[in-house]
């Protein structure tokens, strides 16, 4: 069995391919650099370059596509929210020739889209901090922009928790 580990530059990488190394797996980390983190550890077998995905998404993908069909390769496993985000939204063009470790993209984009998410738990009847708007949100319903002040997103995921200070 051959893993494809992206992100290879990320800890959770290393920690992925350490696993899978020590469950009999053989493991190809990629990353956007000619080398990565991961791909320095005895568990990598391989490491490959690809596209960046945050500049070249298309890229990616059509990188992904041809490096599962060619390497043969049995599961991939995204690491990060970038990557995860486009192996999820390729994944019905994936799964025929690898497994994926990752969820659907409905899903996936179901709890990343901070706004689609606040919308369906207010939906819901879940408890929803004030929550408001950067302004740089597109797709921002009635709902949601009635909430209110305490939690804040930017360009649709990734969140700013205004009580925290805290950035994701």
């Amino acid at each position: 069995m051959t893993a494809f580990v992206t992100d290879g530059d990320e800890r959770p990488a290393l920690a992925v391919a350490r696993s899978l190394a020590r469950q009999g797996v053989s493991v190809i980390v990629g990353a956007p650099g000619p080398t990565s983190l991961a791909s320095r550890s005895r568990a990598c077998a391989r490491h490959v370059t690809y596209p960046s995905p945050y500049r070249h998404p298309e890229q990616f993908d059509r990188f992904l596509l041809d490096f599962v069909r060619r390497e043969r390769v049995s599961v991939v496993v995204p690491v990060t929210e970038v990557t995860t985000y486009l192996v999820s939204r390729n994944r019905r063009v994936l799964l025929p020739h690898a497994a994926v470790a990752a969820p659907s993209f409905e899903a996936f984009d179901g709890t990343a889209d901070k706004a689609l998410l606040v919308d369906r738990a207010i939906a819901a009847g879940v408890p929803v901090p004030r929550t408001e708007s950067s302004g740089r949100f597109e797709r921002t319903s009635a709902r949601t922009a009635a909430a209110a002040n305490s939690t804040a997103w930017g360009a649709g995921r990734s969140c700013l928790a205004l009580a925290t200070r805290m950035r994701t």
